[in-house]
């Protein structure tokens, strides 16, 4: 699993729990956490499509035109 999944995961455990979650505050605070792994998780996508566009291998496919 990649830290991107890890990050869903946990962002969809946030979600679950805050609507589970007895009071506002909670709910609130739960909302907020899921918000936050979910920006965690489109950063690290985001990161492995630029660290994959940038490796060597792409590099030398796209100058072999």
């Amino acid at each position: 699993m990649s830290i991107a999944d890890q990050f869903w995961q946990y962002a969809k455990e946030a979600i679950l729990s805050a609507a589970a979650a007895k009071t506002d505050g909670d709910r609130r605070c739960l909302v907020e956490l899921a918000r936050t792994w979910t920006q965690a998780a489109l950063r690290e996508r985001q990161l492995a499509l630029v660290r994959v566009l940038s490796s060597p291998i792409a590099e030398g496919t796209r100058h072999a035109s």
